[in-house]
């Protein structure tokens, strides 16, 4: 038998992610947030797994300044993780209401509905050699 799947918005910002999961088969809505540890949002994932066992998770977060560190902590973990590239996100015209709560609940709808579009995860070192670069650009253009 095929687990139902729990789709999983995560909002990164300085203070905290706001965490919003979509149950796909029954369309329930769960809600929270954490202080912006890596621990802390391993916590509320596992009160979720312990809440709902019989469910996958799958986690997606907006590529942000934190690049790809999240990701490889949370798949480290065992859990599902993608970073979404931010030019995939719907935005709505019209509506201006953005709050971390609202994007995380965009994103946990569109991983389920299929509409986003997922970065790839460089290797560790590619990263490293890709942040040298910015760094060297960086400094030459501001000299």
């Amino acid at each position: 038998m095929s687990k139902n799947i729990i789709y999983i918005g995560i909002d990164v910002d300085d203070n905290s992610f706001h965490i919003t999961g979509i149950i796909n088969d029954t369309g329930e809505v769960l809600e929270t947030k954490c202080k912006h540890t890596v621990k802390n949002l391993e916590n509320k994932l596992s009160h979720y797994n312990d809440k709902f066992p019989y469910y996958d998770f799958k986690l997606c977060y907006e590529a942000t300044y934190i690049g790809f560190t999240l990701q490889r902590e949370l798949e480290a973990l065992g859990f599902d993780c993608k970073v979404v590239a931010p030019s995939s996100i719907l935005r709505v015209h019209g509506n201006q209401v953005k709050t971390d709560r609202a994007d995380a609940g965009k994103l946990a709808q569109f991983y389920g509905a299929g509409i986003l579009t997922f970065v790839t995860v460089p290797e560790e070192e590619s990263e490293r050699d890709r942040d040298l670069l910015r760094s060297r650009q960086f400094m030459t253009l501001d000299s």
